[in-house]
């Protein structure tokens, strides 16, 4: 399970970037990925950093499910 707590420059991204290489490295066939979300949105091209993070997931094979904790508006992953 991943953590994804955004704000206005969604400065978590590059920790985040870090947390799924790191799954990435260890991950077997059939692993799966849960990223909690909380985001009052924000910018929308550094929110895009952090949304190419889902899809390096994906790419990696691995399924993964986003879910909103309390809020996710404009902007958010």
């Amino acid at each position: 399970m991943l953590d994804f707590h955004g704000d206005l420059k969604a400065s978590q991204t590059e920790r985040f970037a870090q947390e799924v290489s790191a799954i990435i490295d260890v991950a077997a066939e059939n692993d799966e990925v849960v990223v909690r979300l909380e985001s009052a949105g924000g910018l929308v091209h550094a929110y895009g950093l952090a949304a190419a993070q889902l899809d390096r997931l994906r790419t990696a094979g691995l399924t993964t499910t986003v879910c909103i904790d309390k809020v996710a508006a404009s902007g958010a992953i």
